[in-house]
Protein backbone atom coordinates (compact mmCIF):
# COMPACT_ATOMS: atom_id res chain seq x y z
CA UNK A 1 0.00 0.00 0.00
CA UNK A 2 2.90 2.89 0.96
CA UNK A 3 4.60 1.51 -2.37
CA UNK A 4 1.44 2.43 -4.30
CA UNK A 5 0.63 5.75 -2.73
CA UNK A 6 4.60 6.81 -3.29
CA UNK A 7 3.92 6.31 -6.87
CA UNK A 8 0.85 8.04 -7.70
CA UNK A 9 0.73 10.97 -9.82
CA UNK A 10 -3.06 11.69 -10.50
CA UNK A 11 -5.43 10.40 -7.96
CA UNK A 12 -8.56 9.87 -8.00
CA UNK A 13 -9.47 9.79 -3.54
CA UNK A 14 -13.67 8.75 -2.98
CA UNK A 15 -15.20 7.24 -0.36
CA UNK A 16 -19.03 5.66 -0.51
CA UNK A 17 -22.99 7.28 -2.10
CA UNK A 18 -24.54 9.05 0.63
CA UNK A 19 -20.84 9.16 2.43
CA UNK A 20 -20.86 9.81 6.19
CA UNK A 21 -18.19 11.78 8.35
CA UNK A 22 -15.36 9.11 8.48
CA UNK A 23 -15.62 8.75 4.80
CA UNK A 24 -15.95 12.65 3.73
CA UNK A 25 -12.74 12.93 6.42
CA UNK A 26 -10.80 10.53 5.52
CA UNK A 27 -10.96 11.02 2.15
CA UNK A 28 -9.93 14.57 2.76
CA UNK A 29 -7.11 13.57 5.03
CA UNK A 30 -5.62 10.98 2.46
CA UNK A 31 -5.69 13.61 -0.40
CA UNK A 32 -3.66 15.75 1.62
CA UNK A 33 -1.00 13.10 1.76
CA UNK A 34 -1.01 12.37 -1.37
CA UNK A 35 -0.47 15.85 -2.63
CA UNK A 36 2.43 16.47 0.01
CA UNK A 37 4.67 13.87 -2.28
CA UNK A 38 3.62 15.83 -5.23
CA UNK A 39 0.63 14.22 -6.87
CA UNK A 40 -2.26 15.70 -8.55
CA UNK A 41 -5.60 14.72 -6.89
CA UNK A 42 -9.28 14.93 -7.09
CA UNK A 43 -11.13 14.31 -4.40
CA UNK A 44 -14.29 13.33 -5.02
CA UNK A 45 -17.54 12.67 -3.06
CA UNK A 46 -20.75 11.63 -5.21
CA UNK A 47 -22.71 12.25 -3.00
CA UNK A 48 -22.12 15.46 -1.80
CA UNK A 49 -22.02 16.57 1.54
CA UNK A 50 -23.92 15.50 4.66
CA UNK A 51 -24.57 18.81 6.90
CA UNK A 52 -22.61 17.39 9.68
CA UNK A 53 -19.58 17.05 8.15
CA UNK A 54 -19.80 20.76 6.77
CA UNK A 55 -18.28 22.60 9.18
CA UNK A 56 -14.77 20.65 8.31
CA UNK A 57 -12.06 22.89 6.39
CA UNK A 58 -11.79 21.88 2.73
CA UNK A 59 -14.86 20.40 2.06
CA UNK A 60 -15.64 22.94 -0.48
CA UNK A 61 -12.48 21.57 -2.37
CA UNK A 62 -14.78 17.96 -3.13
CA UNK A 63 -16.04 17.39 -6.46
CA UNK A 64 -18.89 15.27 -7.19
CA UNK A 65 -17.70 13.24 -10.00
CA UNK A 66 -14.29 12.59 -11.25
CA UNK A 67 -12.68 14.03 -14.49
CA UNK A 68 -9.86 12.83 -16.88
CA UNK A 69 -7.66 9.99 -16.42
CA UNK A 70 -5.86 8.17 -13.55
CA UNK A 71 -2.95 6.53 -12.45
CA UNK A 72 -4.48 5.54 -9.18
CA UNK A 73 -7.70 5.15 -7.75
CA UNK A 74 -8.75 5.18 -3.79
CA UNK A 75 -11.47 4.19 -2.40
CA UNK A 76 -11.80 5.19 1.42
CA UNK A 77 -14.26 3.68 4.03
CA UNK A 78 -16.38 1.93 1.01
CA UNK A 79 -17.24 -1.51 1.28
CA UNK A 80 -17.51 -2.20 -2.16
CA UNK A 81 -17.29 -0.77 -5.72
CA UNK A 82 -20.72 -0.66 -6.22
CA UNK A 83 -21.39 1.43 -3.02
CA UNK A 84 -18.43 4.42 -4.57
CA UNK A 85 -21.02 5.23 -7.14
CA UNK A 86 -18.99 6.09 -9.76
CA UNK A 87 -19.76 5.80 -13.70
CA UNK A 88 -18.42 2.68 -15.72
CA UNK A 89 -14.60 3.46 -16.81
CA UNK A 90 -14.03 6.22 -14.73
CA UNK A 91 -11.26 4.89 -13.23
CA UNK A 92 -10.23 2.27 -16.45
CA UNK A 93 -6.64 2.01 -16.04
CA UNK A 94 -5.90 2.67 -12.77
CA UNK A 95 -4.81 0.46 -9.80
CA UNK A 96 -7.35 0.64 -7.31
CA UNK A 97 -6.67 0.60 -3.52
CA UNK A 98 -8.84 -0.11 -1.01
CA UNK A 99 -8.81 0.99 2.85
CA UNK A 100 -11.53 0.24 4.64
CA UNK A 101 -12.37 -0.98 7.90
CA UNK A 102 -16.25 -2.29 7.06
CA UNK A 103 -16.24 -6.25 7.76
CA UNK A 104 -18.34 -6.82 4.74
CA UNK A 105 -15.83 -5.18 2.60
CA UNK A 106 -15.36 -7.22 -0.71
CA UNK A 107 -11.52 -6.70 -0.83
CA UNK A 108 -12.10 -5.36 -4.39
CA UNK A 109 -8.91 -3.48 -4.84
CA UNK A 110 -6.02 -4.52 -6.51
CA UNK A 111 -4.06 -3.75 -3.02
CA UNK A 112 -6.40 -3.79 0.34
CA UNK A 113 -5.96 -2.47 3.84
CA UNK A 114 -9.11 -3.42 5.33
CA UNK A 115 -8.69 -3.65 9.06
CA UNK A 116 -12.44 -4.57 10.66
CA UNK A 117 -10.91 -4.67 13.80
CA UNK A 118 -10.43 -0.51 13.74
CA UNK A 119 -13.34 1.69 14.96
CA UNK A 120 -13.24 4.04 11.58
CA UNK A 121 -11.12 4.41 8.65
CA UNK A 122 -10.02 7.63 9.49
CA UNK A 123 -7.88 5.05 11.97
CA UNK A 124 -6.08 3.96 8.51
CA UNK A 125 -5.57 6.77 7.46
CA UNK A 126 -3.51 8.13 10.10
CA UNK A 127 -1.70 5.24 10.45
CA UNK A 128 -1.03 5.70 6.44
CA UNK A 129 0.14 9.44 6.97
CA UNK A 130 2.45 8.48 9.87
CA UNK A 131 4.20 5.25 7.78
CA UNK A 132 4.53 7.81 4.74
CA UNK A 133 6.77 10.05 7.54
CA UNK A 134 4.02 13.28 7.55
CA UNK A 135 3.50 15.21 10.22
CA UNK A 136 -0.17 15.45 11.18
CA UNK A 137 -0.97 19.00 11.22
CA UNK A 138 -4.18 21.11 12.69
CA UNK A 139 -6.17 20.76 10.14
CA UNK A 140 -5.55 16.93 9.16
CA UNK A 141 -5.98 16.15 13.00
CA UNK A 142 -9.60 17.80 12.46
CA UNK A 143 -10.31 16.05 9.53
CA UNK A 144 -9.57 12.40 11.49
CA UNK A 145 -10.80 12.97 14.59
CA UNK A 146 -13.93 14.04 13.18
CA UNK A 147 -14.15 10.74 11.21
CA UNK A 148 -13.75 9.12 14.47
CA UNK A 149 -15.75 10.64 16.64
CA UNK A 150 -18.53 10.51 13.65
CA UNK A 151 -18.35 6.60 13.64
CA UNK A 152 -17.98 5.84 17.12
CA UNK A 153 -21.15 8.13 17.97
CA UNK A 154 -18.28 10.48 19.57
CA UNK A 155 -16.46 7.72 21.46
CA UNK A 156 -19.86 5.73 22.41
CA UNK A 157 -19.82 3.18 20.77
CA UNK A 158 -19.10 -0.57 21.22
CA UNK A 159 -16.14 -0.22 18.95
CA UNK A 160 -14.43 2.49 21.30
CA UNK A 161 -11.45 0.34 22.31
CA UNK A 162 -8.09 1.66 23.71
CA UNK A 163 -6.80 2.48 20.30
CA UNK A 164 -9.41 4.27 19.17
CA UNK A 165 -9.29 6.67 22.52
CA UNK A 166 -4.97 6.34 22.16
CA UNK A 167 -5.81 7.50 18.10
CA UNK A 168 -8.23 10.33 19.92
CA UNK A 169 -5.62 12.03 21.98
CA UNK A 170 -3.07 11.96 19.52
CA UNK A 171 -4.94 14.16 17.01
CA UNK A 172 -6.28 16.33 19.89
CA UNK A 173 -2.36 16.55 21.07
CA UNK A 174 -2.07 17.45 17.12
CA UNK A 175 -4.30 20.90 16.88
CA UNK A 176 -7.65 18.80 16.82
CA UNK A 177 -10.26 20.87 18.67
CA UNK A 178 -12.20 17.79 20.47
CA UNK A 179 -15.33 20.40 21.44
CA UNK A 180 -14.99 21.93 18.07
CA UNK A 181 -15.44 18.92 16.56
CA UNK A 182 -18.37 17.01 18.86
CA UNK A 183 -20.21 20.17 17.95
CA UNK A 184 -19.79 20.48 14.27
CA UNK A 185 -20.85 16.57 14.35
CA UNK A 186 -23.43 16.31 17.03
CA UNK A 187 -24.76 19.87 17.22
CA UNK A 188 -25.88 20.21 13.77
CA UNK A 189 -29.20 19.40 13.62
CA UNK A 190 -31.64 21.23 11.06
CA UNK A 191 -35.23 22.67 11.61
CA UNK A 192 -36.24 21.04 8.80
CA UNK A 193 -34.87 17.61 10.68
CA UNK A 194 -37.11 18.47 13.37
CA UNK A 195 -39.97 18.69 12.13
CA UNK A 196 -39.07 15.27 10.10
CA UNK A 197 -38.20 13.59 13.84
CA UNK A 198 -41.61 14.86 15.00
CA UNK A 199 -43.80 13.55 12.59
CA UNK A 200 -41.62 10.09 12.14
CA UNK A 201 -41.40 9.86 15.96
CA UNK A 202 -44.92 9.31 16.32
CA UNK A 203 -45.40 6.48 14.36
CA UNK A 204 -42.00 4.68 16.14
CA UNK A 205 -43.28 1.01 16.70
CA UNK A 206 -41.99 -1.24 18.84
CA UNK A 207 -41.60 -5.24 19.58
CA UNK A 208 -39.88 -7.39 21.94
CA UNK A 209 -36.80 -5.31 22.10
CA UNK A 210 -37.07 -4.33 18.19
CA UNK A 211 -37.74 -0.46 18.04
CA UNK A 212 -38.55 0.65 13.87
CA UNK A 213 -39.82 3.92 12.26
CA UNK A 214 -40.63 4.83 8.98
CA UNK A 215 -40.38 8.15 6.65
CA UNK A 216 -42.08 8.35 3.47
CA UNK A 217 -41.44 10.63 0.62
CA UNK A 218 -44.58 12.50 1.65
CA UNK A 219 -42.75 12.77 5.04
CA UNK A 220 -39.12 13.58 3.30
CA UNK A 221 -41.69 16.94 1.37
CA UNK A 222 -43.57 17.86 4.17
CA UNK A 223 -40.61 18.35 6.53
CA UNK A 224 -38.26 19.95 3.40
CA UNK A 225 -35.59 18.13 4.26
CA UNK A 226 -33.60 16.21 1.45
CA UNK A 227 -33.92 12.48 1.21
CA UNK A 228 -31.40 10.42 3.12
CA UNK A 229 -30.65 13.81 5.88
CA UNK A 230 -32.61 12.10 8.76
CA UNK A 231 -29.84 13.70 11.11
CA UNK A 232 -28.91 9.94 12.78
CA UNK A 233 -32.64 9.28 13.80
CA UNK A 234 -31.54 5.57 13.76
CA UNK A 235 -28.83 6.19 16.61
CA UNK A 236 -31.49 7.60 18.36
CA UNK A 237 -33.55 4.81 18.23
CA UNK A 238 -31.17 2.60 19.51
CA UNK A 239 -30.96 4.48 22.74
CA UNK A 240 -34.36 3.87 23.96
CA UNK A 241 -34.66 1.75 26.93
CA UNK A 242 -35.42 -2.00 26.61
CA UNK A 243 -34.47 -1.27 22.81
CA UNK A 244 -31.58 -4.29 21.31
CA UNK A 245 -32.10 -3.49 18.26
CA UNK A 246 -33.21 -0.49 15.91
CA UNK A 247 -34.21 -0.07 12.09
CA UNK A 248 -35.23 2.78 10.47
CA UNK A 249 -36.71 2.70 6.67
CA UNK A 250 -36.67 5.52 4.39
CA UNK A 251 -38.73 5.70 1.39
CA UNK A 252 -36.45 7.17 -1.88
CA UNK A 253 -38.42 8.95 -4.76
CA UNK A 254 -37.08 6.23 -6.95
CA UNK A 255 -39.52 3.84 -4.90
CA UNK A 256 -36.28 2.04 -3.32
CA UNK A 257 -36.14 2.00 0.33
CA UNK A 258 -32.90 2.54 2.54
CA UNK A 259 -32.94 0.59 5.68
CA UNK A 260 -30.32 1.44 8.72
CA UNK A 261 -29.79 -1.10 10.98
CA UNK A 262 -28.00 -0.46 14.69
CA UNK A 263 -27.81 -2.99 17.92
CA UNK A 264 -26.69 -3.01 20.92
CA UNK A 265 -23.63 -5.82 21.23
CA UNK A 266 -24.39 -9.46 20.71
CA UNK A 267 -26.86 -8.98 17.66
CA UNK A 268 -24.86 -8.53 14.31
CA UNK A 269 -27.14 -6.48 12.03
CA UNK A 270 -24.18 -6.30 9.25
CA UNK A 271 -25.39 -10.24 8.99
CA UNK A 272 -28.75 -9.16 8.49
CA UNK A 273 -28.24 -6.27 6.10
CA UNK A 274 -25.92 -8.78 4.01
CA UNK A 275 -29.10 -11.05 3.52
CA UNK A 276 -30.80 -8.19 1.32
CA UNK A 277 -27.20 -7.40 -0.65
CA UNK A 278 -26.11 -4.65 1.85
CA UNK A 279 -23.34 -4.89 4.39
CA UNK A 280 -21.59 -2.90 7.33
CA UNK A 281 -20.56 -3.57 11.01
CA UNK A 282 -22.01 -5.44 13.74
CA UNK A 283 -23.38 -3.16 15.11
CA UNK A 284 -24.02 -0.30 12.67
CA UNK A 285 -25.35 -1.53 9.41
CA UNK A 286 -27.46 -0.93 6.06
CA UNK A 287 -28.99 -2.31 3.02
CA UNK A 288 -31.37 -0.76 0.00
CA UNK A 289 -34.19 -3.02 -1.31
CA UNK A 290 -36.22 -2.25 -4.66
CA UNK A 291 -39.21 -3.60 -3.08
CA UNK A 292 -42.46 -1.62 -1.19
CA UNK A 293 -41.78 0.27 1.70
CA UNK A 294 -44.77 -2.23 3.67
CA UNK A 295 -42.76 -5.78 1.77
CA UNK A 296 -39.15 -4.05 3.30
CA UNK A 297 -40.11 -3.27 6.77
CA UNK A 298 -42.15 -6.88 6.89
CA UNK A 299 -39.00 -8.98 5.46
CA UNK A 300 -36.54 -6.89 7.66
CA UNK A 301 -38.74 -7.11 10.76
CA UNK A 302 -38.85 -10.71 9.92
CA UNK A 303 -34.88 -11.08 9.85
CA UNK A 304 -34.21 -8.82 12.75
CA UNK A 305 -36.53 -11.40 14.88
CA UNK A 306 -34.87 -14.03 13.90
CA UNK A 307 -31.34 -12.58 15.01
CA UNK A 308 -32.43 -11.16 18.21
CA UNK A 309 -33.89 -14.81 18.93
CA UNK A 310 -30.57 -16.48 18.10
CA UNK A 311 -28.15 -14.04 20.25
CA UNK A 312 -30.76 -14.52 23.04
CA UNK A 313 -30.28 -18.13 23.07
CA UNK A 314 -26.58 -17.72 22.44
CA UNK A 315 -25.85 -18.49 18.86
CA UNK A 316 -24.39 -16.44 16.05
CA UNK A 317 -26.63 -15.15 13.82
CA UNK A 318 -25.48 -15.99 9.86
Amino acid sequence: MLTALRRTRRALVTTHKHPDVDGISSALALGWGLKRFGAEVQVVSPGGVPHEAAFLPGVESLVPSPSGRFDTAIFVDCPSMERAGLEPGAVAGAIRLNIDHHETNALYGDVNYVRPSMAASAQLVLRLLMALGLAVNPQVATWLLAGLYGDTQGLRTASTDLRALRDATALVEAGADAAVVARGIFGSLLHGQLRLWGRVLAGVEECNGITWATIDRAAWAEAGVPEGEDGGLANFLLGTQGTAVAALFQESSDGRVRVSLRSNPGVDVAAVAARFGGGGHRQAAGCTLEMSLEEARGAVIASLKRALHESRRGVTAG
